[in-house]
């Protein structure tokens, strides 16, 4: 089988004017005239693809591409077009009925605020305009009482915002007082920024730039009682939409670290490097079609995931986890010991002693003595000497200094980013 040829440069090759730049580059180049190449550019189903190719033909093969991507640019505006309106009727039609209401309610649009983001919008004649999104800042709301929203009143050149966090319900009570005072601060000349919902109307009641209208929603948001805390899982709190016998019943030891910028809940066995991901059980709620629902990967001590195993059966990710064994001196990782470390530290002069503040350390520990079990033991004479008598703190700074210094010898390519840390 003839060889393909190696493009030398950094070419998109997803992108048809560099694969010509790249054969033509490759055409004028010393080695075309002692190479071949496969022409694997083209689709399987077109005439001569994966016949073997000599620089001579490259002209024909560029003009080829030239042609094939000008029908093709036709037909993928025409079928993005026609895909995106499906995506954004999708989108609007799985929007919850309490939410639907609210929208009809408030007179909202939607906007499509770029790269796939939406955001429930409302403009005004002067070419202002105000968006509420969930937390994540891409996606619309879900539930109407959900206080992580983000709320934002944006001057038409998109340069200057005011943003806050609110619930919808709260948000679009005062949405016309929260688009007054941003005008009102743009114009006195204050810079764009982020600030607490209950100030933004505090400064409107006393200042003036209220909607009357809206007086009494003011009033109710700022002498409501805050809830004191919320005992939901953290999945939940960061994936509302994802419900509870989704979740499998996990191994001993994974802890949930789920964010809502990911695509899924994830949690972690941090003493064995696992991150275990659980997925939508559609497909189609997956932001990745084609992934399996459980995914199991590896942390490395640069903060990168090795794909480990990947299934739909619970039954079969479960029996992977509990089979699998770190290999010998790697787990855990630089980073989840850097993590414990700084928990284990005081974090203020009554910290010190604490319950807390004992049972971090001793988590450290442990941790660091599994990794490298012969740097931190009471036999060891030169870390004995070394954490006489300095403080807990010392302790544990002294032990993520000889971590640094093991990572390191395993890892040499880590050097450089964590060298500064051995000093």
């Amino acid at each position: 089988m003839t060889r393909k040829f190696a493009l030398q440069g950094d070419y998109d090759l997803n992108d048809i004017a560099t694969i010509l730049q790249a054969l033509d580059d490759y055409a004028k180049s010393a080695k075309a005239d002692a190479h071949v190449f496969r022409q694997d550019l083209l689709s399987a189903g077109a005439e001569g693809a994966g016949a073997a190719v000599t620089p001579r033909r490259i002209p024909a093969l560029m003009e080829k591409l030239r042609r094939s991507a000008e029908i093709g640019t036709r037909e993928d505006r025409e079928a993005s077009s026609s895909q995106f309106d499906n995506w954004y009727e999708a989108k609007v039609d799985a929007q919850p009925d309490a939410m639907k209401a609210l929208v009809q309610q408030y007179s909202l649009d939607i906007d499509h605020t770029g790269g796939g983001c939406l955001a429930y919008a409302r403009h005004y004649e002067d070419n202002w305009y105000w968006w509420l999104t969930a937390d994540d800042g891409t996606s619309l709301p879900i539930d109407p009482d959900d206080k992580t929203c983000q709320i934002g009143a944006y001057h038409p050149d998109g340069e200057w915002w005011l943003n806050s966090s609110a619930t919808p319900h709260q948000a679009l009570s005062v949405i016309g007082t929260f688009v007054a005072v941003a005008k009102a601060r743009f114009a006195a000349g204050h810079p764009a920024t982020f600030a607490e919902f209950k100030e933004i109307l505090t400064t409107a009641q006393t200042s003036g730039y209220f909607v009357p209208d809206e007086a009494t929603a003011i009033a109710e948001i700022l002498t409501a009682t805050e809830e004191i805390s919320d005992d939901r899982p953290l999945w939940q709190r960061e994936f509302p939409r994802f419900e509870a016998d989704w979740i499998p019943d996990l191994p001993e030891g994974f802890e949930d670290y789920s964010w809502h910028n990911d695509a899924c809940p994830r949690f972690h066995n941090i003493m064995r490097d696992l991150v275990l991901w659980v997925d939508y059980p559609d497909p189609q709620e997956r932001e990745i079609v084609e992934n399996l629902r459980y995914s199991v990967c590896r942390e490395l001590d640069d903060g990168s995931m090795e794909d480990l195993y990947s299934a739909d059966e619970w039954s079969l990710v479960q029996d992977f986890i509990d089979n699998y064994t770190p290999p010998a001196g790697t787990a855990p990782n630089y980073n989840t010991l850097l993590m414990l470390a700084e928990e284990a530290k005081c974090k203020s002069d009554n910290d010190w002693g604490s319950e807390r503040q004992v049972e971090a350390e001793n988590r450290f520990f442990k941790a660091a003595r599994q990794r490298f079990p012969d740097h931190f033991s009471d036999t060891n004479d030169d870390w004995q000497e070394a954490i006489h008598k300095a403080t807990s703190d010392e302790i544990i700074e002294e032990a993520m200094r000889r971590i640094v210094q093991e990572v390191v010898k395993q890892n040499p390519n880590l050097a450089a980013l964590l060298a500064p840390k051995t000093n």
